[in-house]
């Protein structure tokens, strides 16, 4: 009886992988991806740290312009953008998360209330001449809820988007990133080396 052959043959020009060959890709490729993934990750970071310090750049463009059109007097979040128009290139924190952009005014942003007003608690928009110290006051940061910048004492409202800080517009233009525990709140006297959303405080006093 002849015995039977299980040799196989292959075609020329047809190359076969093995199972073995096949999961050693697999292993080889997930390596890779795992090692790339953070990299891409912490560009994709970086990226959105350069936009938001843009768009806070650009509330702050906007910002002077309505204090040298209404005698130097804040406007609330809402009047500004309404000054400028929905196509005025006012954005949000591009790494605002999806409840951060249910906020009617710029997502992930908030304004400081003792600066530009909230009508709801009674808070008139204020002068800038006001101020005691714009270099260090805060007009615009970040934050984890859609609320204005008076409730900053809250630890749960404080944004830390980027790389557990948050970026901040004072009154004076400049653009810096703090930890949001380094800035103190409203109600804080500060001893004048922090950045504050007390405008009254003076650093010199």
């Amino acid at each position: 009886m002849e015995a039977l052959n299980f040799k196989t043959t292959r075609r020329p020009g047809i190359f076969a992988y093995s199972l073995v060959e096949l999961l050693i890709c697999i292993a080889i490729i997930t390596l890779v991806a795992a090692i790339l993934l953070p990299v891409l990750l912490n560009a994709r970071e970086k990226s959105h740290a350069s936009d938001c310090l843009s768009n806070l750049h650009q509330i702050g463009l906007a910002e002077r312009i309505y204090l040298n059109d209404y005698d130097g007097v804040y406007p609330t979040n809402l009047m500004l953008i309404a000054s400028f128009g929905p196509h005025s290139g006012l954005k949000g924190c591009p790494s605002a998360g999806s409840k951060e952009r249910t906020s009617p005014t710029l997502p992930g942003y908030a304004f400081n209330g003792q600066l530009h007003g909230v009508f709801q608690a009674g808070l008139m928009p204020m002068h800038e001449s006001e101020i005691y110290a714009p270099s260090f006051t805060v007009s615009v940061g970040e934050v984890t809820v859609p609320v204005a910048i008076n409730g900053w004492g809250d630890p749960l409202v404080r944004g830390r988007r980027h790389h557990n800080g948050a970026h901040f517009l004072f009154c004076d233009g400049h653009l810096k990133w703090h930890l949001p525990d380094t800035v103190l709140a409203v109600t804080d006297v500060g001893d004048g080396t922090r950045p504050t959303f007390n405008p009254f405080f003076s650093p010199n006093e």
